[in-house]
Parts: C-alpha cells; structure tokens; sequence
C-alpha cells in the first residue's frame, strides 16, 4: 500500500486527493502446466537362447588349490643352545647381634611418663633400689605425679606378678617387659637384688639419692665391661655428673 505524501508546508492540509488509493484487485499469476509424469519403463528385453549358451560354454571352471607339499622327514632338527651356569653367589656372613644395652632409669623418668618401662624396644631396663622408695614417697596426692606414680607401682606389681616365683635368683634372671602385653618391648626389667657399695668421690655426699643411682650406674658398669650402661635421666644436673664421672648419660624425650 502506498504512503500518501508528505504535506509542503508547517501545520498544512492534505487534500482529499493524496487519500484515494488505488483498490483495483491485481491480475493473478499464470500458473505452470504440469509436467506429465514420465512413463515407467517396461520389462528388460530377453537374453536370446545363443548368447546365453555361448556364456555357459566360456565359463571356466575355479582350479582346486594345490595341496602344500610336505615337509621331508630326514632334515636335522637344530638343538637348543645350552646357557652358560652361572656362578654361585658367595655366602653371606651375618653380623652377630650387637648385646642390647642396659638402660638405668632414674624416679623423675617414671614421674614424667609412666609407660617409660615399655619404651626401649630391645634393650633392658635396671631400677635402683632407690628409686623404688622415692616412688613410694610420692604416690600420696591427686597431683598428676601421684598418679604417674600409683601407675608405676601398678606396672611393677603386674610384672612381678607373672613370675612363677618370687625368689632372688628368678628375680635375677629379669621380668620379660612383654609379659603384661606390651608387645612392642623386647627387653626385660631388672631389679637392685643386693647391696652395691661402690665409692664415690669424696666430694659427693653417699646419702643423696642421686648420688646413690650414679653408684649404681658406675657398679653395673663394672659388672658388665662388654654392654653399655647408660643413665636415664631428666635431671640436667644429673647428667652433668655422670659425664664428670665417666658414666654415659640420656636424657628422656
């Protein structure tokens, strides 16, 4: 449809004539005629009865495929090559086990942990008798170190308690730390069963009681020339010493 014109001027009039349109309905579209479908064609002509004969005849027939000759029985076989033997390993010589050491504990250890006993893998462990009455001086209170201590004692009597018998002489032989299910202890517990009088210096008094474990320390040392003794201790003055003294010293970490 067409758009009637623009007016000339600002605020004009269009005239009636810019609105008459032109409705005249246009020609139609001369459609195609359509195209005439295509005939199918008929059936393919006969093959005469010559030519197919002549093809029956000019078919030649498949050849069978020759059967593989065989193989001649008289060929050598090849032997296999026989490996070169090798030569044998030379023999190992194993170690011998270094002797576990001899580790002395002092009370403050066993205050500070009280499953210490169990900790020292292979090696064994020696409780003076000292050390067994400080612990018996301390197990009164519901400090954390009253209760370190009543377990100890309750560690130790387990221990003692899965001896057949109490003697000295099974008592000498050591308590397998082992026996209460600690597994991951290999070693044993031994006991002060005697008297150890060993001098010490003159300036260090006998009655202390660290100074009492050093004697010990110093005796087994002489008990046992082929196996380390070494004192457990958290006491750093302690340790200073038993250095002074020649004696190996640990501190418990």
């Amino acid at each position: 449809m067409p758009l009637p014109k623009p007016p000339a001027q600002r605020a004009s009039r269009l005239d009636a004539t810019a609105y008459s349109v032109d409705l005249t309905p246009s020609k139609p579209r001369a459609v195609p005629p359509s195209v005439a479908p295509a005939k199918s064609p008929g059936p393919a002509p006969a093959t005469p009865p010559v030519a197919a004969a002549t093809a029956e005849v000019l078919r030649l027939p498949t050849p069978a495929h020759a059967p593989a000759p065989a193989a001649k029985s008289g060929l050598p076989t090849k032997s296999a090559s026989k490996a070169p033997a090798r030569a044998a390993a030379p023999k190992r010589t194993r170690k011998p086990a270094e002797a576990p050491k001899l580790f002395v504990l002092d009370t403050n250890v066993l205050m500070h942990d009280p499953m210490s006993l169990f900790r020292f893998e292979e090696h064994d462990v020696f409780l003076p008798m000292i050390t067994l009455e400080e612990l018996d001086g301390h197990k009164k209170g519901m400090t954390e170190v009253a209760r370190n201590v009543r377990q100890v004692s309750r560690e130790l009597d387990q221990l003692a308690a899965s001896l057949k018998s109490s003697s000295i002489e099974e008592m000498g032989k050591g308590l397998p730390l082992a026996g209460t299910g600690h597994r991951e202890a290999e070693g044993k517990l031994f006991f002060q069963t005697q008297l150890i009088d060993t001098p010490l210096p003159q300036g260090l008094p006998q009655g202390k009681a660290d100074n009492q474990i050093l004697g010990v320390v110093q005796a087994l040392k002489g008990l046992h020339p082929g196996r380390e003794v070494v004192l457990v201790s958290k006491d750093i003055n302690m340790r200073i010493k038993a250095r002074a003294l020649g004696l190996p010293a640990e501190d418990y970490r």
